[in-house]
């Protein structure tokens, strides 16, 4: 089979029922995104192409096109399966399992592209947020800029941040931002990243439960204090541990979210309460219960 420069041996998407093999040239396997063309490998002389396709019966993941006159072998998948059939079972299993690896490493590897660009599209949100309107198209357009992630890997990262409650899509625009988690969440990743260190914003289950707690005993017995929410630490201790699954609540159990400032201890002569900034807090609860979920879903993902 003979192509000219420049000549397409199939397209992205499409179907094939050969195996090709490079005896001449140099084609190149490519993917077109936002009006740009990029190449992902090259196949010299001896290169196999559309093993996956003719063995798995899949749709091609690239198109490919000759980049100088070439010249191409071509077997069809009835000659493919006789010479498969005359060979060893052994051989035979080989063959498939080598190309299943194949569609794995390809998995994985798109798995690892949607990791590492996780804090730049969250960067890219919290960025466009200041403006409170944010196209999808664009916002994918921006990520593939600074990434190189495809469109349909961006929109999968999208639709696993809309499950975990961060905002809604609808229309091709994103709705309803929970703006200032997606900036703690961008800073916990970059955190995480750059020091390889858990961020102090993550926070362990037992101080995760006894800020559940301030929340829910303030709704009932909280009070104003220099524009944050106070509660009687007497009060807070006797009434927090329901809200806390049994949890003993004490001045020492307190510690580390003092020292941290989340919450603020006054004991003023006849004054003992804790105050701190619910609307922080709230966020700050829905940050640990995204955290860990984020991390889980981009590991599941297919």
């Amino acid at each position: 089979m003979q192509l000219k420069a420049g000549d397409y041996l199939f397209m992205e998407g499409s179907f094939d029922d050969h195996l090709y093999i490079v005896k001449k040239g140099f084609l190149t396997a490519e993917r077109r995104e936002h009006g740009m063309t990029q190449v992902q490998w090259v196949f010299e002389p001896g290169s196999l192409i559309g093993e996956g396709s003719l063995l798995e019966n899949r749709p091609h993941t690239h198109a490919v096109k000759a980049s100088v006159d070439s010249e191409l072998i071509v077997l069809e998948q009835s000659e493919l399966k006789q010479s498969l059939a005359k060979s060893p079972n052994w051989f035979v299993s080989i063959v498939y399992f080598l190309s299943r690896r194949f569609r794995e490493a390809e998995k994985k590897h798109a798995q690892h592209n949607r990791i590492r660009a996780l804090p730049s599209l969250l960067f890219i949100l919290s960025q466009g947020f200041q403006n409170k309107n944010f196209d999808v198209k664009e916002m994918m357009k921006n990520l593939y800029f600074l990434t190189g992630l495809k469109s349909k890997e961006a929109l999968y990262l999208l639709q696993i941040l809309e499950s975990l409650g961060l905002f809604k899509i609808f229309d091709g625009q994103i709705h309803h931002p929970n703006y200032h988690v997606i900036q703690m969440l961008y800073g916990a990743l970059f955190f995480r990243a750059t020091r390889k260190q858990i961020p102090a914003t993550i926070l362990s289950i037992t101080d995760q439960l006894i800020l559940n707690a301030f929340v829910q005993t303030t709704k009932e017995n909280g009070f104003l204090f220099k524009e944050q929410t106070a509660i009687e630490s007497a009060t807070f201790f006797k009434m927090g541990s329901k809200y806390a699954h049994g949890l003993r609540l004490s001045n020492k159990s307190l510690d580390d979210l003092l020292n941290k400032k989340i919450l603020t201890h006054v004991t003023e002569l006849d004054s003992d309460f804790i105050y701190g900034d619910i609307d922080s807090i709230l966020d700050l609860l829905e940050l640990n219960r995204i955290y860990p979920l984020l991390d889980k879903k981009l590991i599941d993902t297919p």
